[in-house]
């Protein structure tokens, strides 16, 4: 008689349900971390992976995940650094605050950074943050010196109005 294998018990083994899915049609458990299927009746290709570094390199970068989050929720007095470092990136690439509502997008984080997202208006915050944040550094580095400010005002291809502005120090 074959051996009947537990597959919660091998899960449990391996680093349990945060690291280990278990799929019962095709008899197999995939690592969330390395995204990679192994049949759970050869059990030595489970254990080699676990072993393997590149498992180990992403179980070390989950379990540093892990504590920046812990570290984020006790700390009441700063915006999480992933919401603030989200909030920088979408607008340094142009990208609408709005798509963070876009299911498609909420998957994609969710499966590939194991983070859920903050809200439009959460990032509407900290955008405010940022800005005001960069405003007083401009203040700071312009303190006591001669500056130009010029306005440029144009219309898109779609007639739409477009104002530009540059400043600077003068030397």
């Amino acid at each position: 008689m074959p051996k009947v294998i537990d597959p919660i018990r091998l899960i449990h083994e391996l680093g349990g349900n945060r690291v280990w899915v278990y799929d019962s049609q095709k008899e197999s458990l995939c690592c969330r971390l390395c995204s990679k299927f192994f049949n759970i009746k050869i059990r030595s290709n489970l254990f080699h992976h676990v072993r393997s570094n590149k498992h180990q390199k992403h179980l070390d970068l989950f379990n540093k995940t892990q504590t920046i989050e812990l570290e984020e929720q006790t700390s009441s007095v700063t915006r999480p650094t992933f919401t603030m470092d989200l909030t920088r990136m979408m607008i340094a690439c142009n990208i609408p605050l709005a798509k963070v509502e876009q299911p498609e997008f909420i998957n994609f984080f969710e499966k590939h950074c194991g983070k859920r997202l903050p809200s439009r208006t959460t990032l509407t915050k900290c955008m405010e943050e940022e800005c005001e944040t960069i405003c007083s550094k401009i203040k700071e580095q312009l303190k006591e010196k001669d500056v130009f400010v010029q306005a440029d005002e144009t219309t898109d291809s779609q007639g739409r109005a477009m104002t530009a502005i540059m400043a600077g120090t003068l030397m």
